[in-house]
């Protein structure tokens, strides 16, 4: 069965906009028909079985009724992912009494009272059509369930899709309007909305990936892991076009193809992805899987300039530098991270010195903070963000940016100066950094310059390290000593500053954790401030 619009989008939000569930819309949302997807594609976000089990053992939805438990993973039916991993009778019957379970709670059309605006916005309703259509064969199309139950379950679907049809009409710029293009489409592909409107979703996916895609293909806010999201959301579409036999649109591929390389030019070794702009490695992320789904055979960029980030590799050693502006669409500057001249760098597959992270949080100050300057491996002056922060995104003090990169028998360079302390304190930043070609040592300067009388202010570089990092003060406050995980160990030496270790954290796989970091703090002088510092392998 397929979901019939029976009036254009564009009126259909009109009458959502007017009526709201009620009146004339509210009438043609209950009128709306059973419907359900005639195949369901392969994707590759593949479900956890771990979890399937718990959930078929009934403790997912207690933890939900007791309030222990995120309540966007109930209401996005991701759980369904899960099931479909196991896939077994109980399985199926679990998930359709969870199905059942949910409609009549959160999608009674005849009691306003459920149909609460976090539970039925837009990206919550696109994540349910995604996941109905993927586990309709596995899990509900195998005859176990009861007639009447399966039909409310797949009528709730038809008028969720129905009002998202009708929501889509109103797109915004917002990353997150991926969701809706995809889930969209989808139906369109498996035949539970009409392929008449499947032209029309293809041209506003065209124009919102123009908007979001760097030519380099990073994405405007700079985060790495939205370009892996992107890759993903795209891969899934390509193989959906694949199963249902229409023609792929050349546009998908090409934006599939710039997205592949940027991400394997940025990648560390181990398959993560560096700790930019609110990037975080989710559980069940796998990007090397969703690289190798997605069609493209060509190499890695040899540089990502649109985005801001150089990366050196010699030896062992993997060290990648941000570079970038902050971003000027607003709508990429939201979360922006002030983060010019951090990087982070990994050993053997080891990450050694990273950047903070960042987890989703409900607390601005924290969100602040996760986003500040000392939350990088980078230089601060006076505890002042490089770039003025607020909740809402970027002030109006904003930094330019000069970067250089040079490639030698003996090593690679890096350089990055930025403006970012000019007019609250008249400094200009320099950061330089030197990894010889064996990737066993590396030498770094920071200089702090002014063409004006300044007034002394207090510095400090910070070098965040990983909890799996082991770091000692050694010789008088001028050097530590640190071992990695594999027994190697490393020694850095500085000149220009005190060394001090003190405490940090990291967020990362849907964690935080404790760590430590090392800085190096002193005063500013009148007219150039320069610190020398170097991450040496012991004994080399």
């Amino acid at each position: 069965m397929t979901v019939q619009l029976p009036v254009p989008p564009n009126f259909g939000y009109l009458l959502y906009r007017v009526y709201k569930i009620g009146g004339i819309y509210g009438y043609l949302l209950r009128k709306t028909e059973a419907a359900y997807p005639t195949f369901s594609p392969t994707h590759g976000r593949m479900g956890d079985r771990q979890n399937g089990v718990k959930i078929i053992a009934g403790g997912f939805t207690d933890n939900f009724l007791s309030g222990d438990a995120n309540p966007d993973k109930w209401h996005n039916w991701q759980w369904m992912n899960d099931l479909a991993a196991i896939a077994t009778p109980e399985a199926q019957d679990k998930s359709t009494a969870l199905l059942f379970q949910w409609v009549k709670e959160f999608a009674d059309l005849k009691d306003k009272r459920k149909l609460a605006p976090e539970i039925w916005n837009k990206y919550n309703l696109a994540q349910r059509v995604c996941h109905f259509i993927y586990a309709w064969h596995p899990l509900l199309s195998l005859g176990r369930t009861n007639d009447e139950e399966l039909e409310e379950i797949k009528t709730s679907f038809a008028q969720q899709l129905f009002h998202l049809a009708n929501l889509s009409a109103k797109s915004d710029l917002n990353f997150k309007e991926i969701y809706t293009f995809k889930a969209l489409i989808l139906a369109c592909l498996t035949e539970c909305l009409d392929d008449k409107h499947l032209s029309s979703l293809e041209t506003k996916l065209s124009t919102f990936i123009d908007y979001h895609q760097l030519p380099d293909g990073g994405i405007i806010d700079r985060n790495p892991e939205h370009a892996a999201l992107l890759l993903e959301h795209l891969s899934d579409l390509r193989s959906a076009y694949e199963n249902s036999q229409h023609p792929l649109p050349g546009f998908i591929q090409q934006a599939l193809d710039r997205t592949a390389s940027f991400l394997l030019y940025l990648k560390f070794s181990d398959g993560r992805l560096p700790h930019f702009q609110g990037a975080e490695n989710k559980p069940g992320f796998k990007l090397d899987k969703i690289l190798k789904r997605c069609g493209f055979d060509g190499a890695a960029a040899l540089s990502a300039p649109h985005s801001g980030y150089g990366k050196a590799n010699a030896g062992q050693t993997e060290l990648i530098l941000d570079y970038g502006l902050p971003p000027i669409k607003k709508e990429a500057q939201s979360n922006y991270h002030a983060s010019i001249a951090s990087f982070e760098l990994y050993v053997d597959q080891t990450p050694f010195i990273i950047n903070c992270g960042d987890v989703s949080t409900t607390d601005k100050n924290w969100s602040l903070a996760q986003r500040s300057s000392s939350a990088h491996s980078t230089a601060i002056i006076a505890d002042t963000n490089q770039t003025e922060l607020n909740s809402h995104g970027i002030g109006r003090r904003l930094p330019s940016v000069s970067y250089d990169f040079q490639n030698t028998e003996e090593g690679s360079f890096l350089s990055v100066s930025h403006t970012g302390y000019e007019k609250n304190f008249g400094y200009h930043h320099n950061r330089q950094i030197f990894i010889y070609a064996n990737g066993n040592d590396i030498r770094g300067h920071d200089e702090f310059s002014t063409s004006q009388q300044s007034a002394p202010q207090n510095f400090k570089i910070r070098f965040h390290l990983h909890p799996s990092i082991q770091v000692s003060l050694l010789q008088n406050k001028t050097a530590a000593l640190l071992k990695l995980p594999t027994g190697q160990g490393w020694r850095m030496r500085t000149d220009g500053a005190e060394l001090n270790i003190e405490g940090s954290y990291f967020c990362d796989l849907g964690l935080q954790r404790n760590s430590k970091q090392i800085v190096l703090s002193n005063v500013l002088k009148s007219d150039k401030t320069i610190v020398k510092w170097a991450f040496q392998v012991e004994g080399d």
